[in-house]
């Protein structure tokens, strides 16, 4: 009976260990330059990072990039990234996620269309920029085939990233050629709407 025992507690420990072994084949690292950024709002900023897959991991993934918290809205989908095996943190393969900064400053437009600000004192100065706070996550899929006998592809995560994003103000001049020739023909319509309309009117009268 205790031969029994220790057989299956043998084959139990050599089966999680073998398990432990196999999942350490395959990952991703991610490198990056920066952890904030000053942005100009309306735009698409993109930051860039790195990815690599060195020893021991001996399985090539696919890398991309997700972004969570305030930037989860924002940020711009793209194609994972093929990620050979033993590419190293200096060989790291360039990977940008990109965000579509939103209109945060307050505009004086006329018409809707043509607009004017003019930035406060206290949102040009750095420490009053509207930020956006969250994480970059580098995730990655390869194929289960090649990897301990799965079937399919999985999906693994690799590291957050802490990114903050600070919208500067922008001073923004109206287009006042462009303005003040739309207004010059917006009256002229209106002075030739009325001057038809009261022709019409006195025709009718007599």
């Amino acid at each position: 009976m205790k031969i029994l025992q220790f057989f299956l507690f043998s084959f139990f420990l050599f089966f999680f260990l073998g398990t432990l072994v196999s999942a350490a084949t395959v990952g991703m690292g991610v490198r990056w330059y920066k952890e904030s950024a000053i942005v100009n709002e309306g735009t698409q900023a993109c930051i860039e990072y790195g990815l690599y897959n060195p020893e021991p991991w001996d399985v090539p993934v696919y890398g991309y990039l997700e972004a969570t918290g305030d930037l989860a809205k924002i940020y711009v989908k793209t194609e994972p990234t093929l990620i050979p095996v033993n590419t190293s943190s200096k060989e790291a393969i360039a990977k940008t996620i990109c965000f579509d900064i939103p209109k945060t400053y307050e505009e004086n437009c006329v018409l809707g269309l043509f607009c004017e600000r003019e930035c406060q004192e206290s949102e040009i100065a750095y420490e009053h920029y509207v930020r956006l706070r969250g994480e970059v996550i580098g995730r990655y899929t390869y194929d289960a085939t090649a990897f301990g006998g799965g079937t399919g592809s999985a999906t693994g995560t690799s590291v957050a990233i802490p990114l903050e994003l600070a919208i500067s103000c922008q001073p923004q001049e109206r287009n006042k050629p462009v303005f003040y020739g739309t207004i010059g023909v917006l009256i002229i319509v209106i002075a030739l709407i009325i001057w038809l309309l009261t022709r019409r009117s006195k025709k009718k009268r007599y």
